[in-house]
């Protein structure tokens, strides 16, 4: 005669597997099973559970042992069902790295230009007028890359055909 359910949640020894401890959760039995010798159990089920099943795990894993610049392989979160063309994958990774740093950068060359152009009376106009220049292409290019991200996710609703 099979053993009776526990009645209360809980780490009870686990009747699928010998020398293991397996979780009740109160109605039904858990996948978490851990060695019959671990101490805190918890602690062990928190370290290795994040919510994914292991297949998918494996694919993270598998994904991951590629470097993030190679547009053959994709990355979590990328559509594989767009016809991108190596060239278009890397060029989107790339925006996506620098872009942070873009911004960032020109928060840097306006304090600077700022700055320097306080201080230093013979080069004022030249400074004020690189940083103006600068300042524009920066604009340039976040208008270019809202349009780009807007235009994928057109593509990717099948609103526009791919290029």
């Amino acid at each position: 005669m099979p053993d009776p359910l526990p009645t209360k949640p809980g780490w009870y020894l686990d009747p699928y597997q010998m020398g293991f401890r397996r979780f009740f959760d109160g109605s039904r039995w858990t996948t978490h099973a851990v060695p019959a010798d671990v101490t805190n159990p918890d602690a062990v089920v928190a370290q290795h559970f994040d919510g994914r099943s292991d297949d998918e795990r494996r694919l993270a894993d598998w994904e991951n042992q590629f470097p993030w610049w190679d547009p053959y392989s994709p990355k979590e979160g990328e559509s594989t069902d767009i016809p991108w063309s190596p060239n278009a994958v890397l060029a989107t990774r790339i925006a996506a790295r620098i872009k942070h740093r873009a911004r960032a950068l020109t928060l840097f060359v306006v304090v600077l230009v700022g700055f320097l152009a306080a201080f230093d009376q013979a080069h004022r106009d030249v400074l004020l007028i690189g940083g103006a220049v600068y300042l524009v292409l920066a604009a340039v290019l976040e208008v270019y890359w809202l349009r780009q991200r807007a235009r994928r996710q057109r593509v990717g609703r099948g609103d526009v055909e791919p290029r």
